[in-house]
């Protein structure tokens, strides 16, 4: 539903949140990046619609799941963004 966003250059967060960003070079700097790189990992996996939807299903989900006191407070404000635009089903 949402993948005309993923066109649109966006900001970025530790190395893998966000758009075109290269997962491979550092360790993720927090469980939300970790959360992006696993994204990105399933999303390269994937070989059909439902397998990229179901990557976005469960970054929505662990974006809802991991404590946001723990980030820093741009990893909050991208934490909301991205809910908005990672929304589990119902």
């Amino acid at each position: 539903m949402w993948n005309w966003l993923r066109k649109i250059p966006t900001p970025g967060y530790g190395k893998c949140g966000g758009a075109n960003r290269d997962c491979s070079i550092t360790k993720p700097r927090d469980w939300m990046d970790l959360a992006f790189e696993k994204h990105d990992n399933d999303l390269h996996k994937a070989r059909t619609q439902v397998g990229r939807d179901k990557a976005d299903q469960a970054l929505g989900k662990a974006l809802r799941k991991g404590d946001p006191k723990k980030l820093s407070l741009y990893g909050r404000i991208y934490r909301w963004g991205a809910m908005f635009v990672f929304k589990p089903k119902k």
